[in-house]
């Protein structure tokens, strides 16, 4: 992903086939504390640091998450957080590959 700004995030997470995962496990894994618990569906937030997290659309084997900062953070600690959470998508086994869009 290219340099880090401080602006809204739409982003698809692809998951290997081949691999199994679930909602809880991908907030456990990315530290995300969701809105609700049990079942995550679509509409719900989740919070990470300064991050809030829309989980837009959960479809099979792809979510598509947007990403944008709590009201009254700071744009450093903001874009700190942003950098951290897209780091700890790349150490997925199970996220085959995620796209802006």
């Amino acid at each position: 992903m290219a340099a880090l700004e401080p602006r809204i995030y739409n982003i698809v997470l692809h998951f290997d086939d081949s691999k199994s995962w679930n909602m809880q496990q991908l907030c456990n894994d990315l530290g995300i504390t969701a809105e609700q618990r049990e079942p995550i569906k679509e509409d719900e937030w989740g919070i990470r640091g300064v991050l809030e997290l829309w989980f837009q659309e959960i479809d099979g084997n792809h979510i598509t998450l947007h990403i944008q900062k709590k009201h009254s953070p700071h744009k450093k600690k903001y874009l700190k957080d942003l950098e951290e959470f897209f780091c700890d998508l790349d150490n997925l086994d199970y996220l085959k590959n995620y796209e802006e869009l």
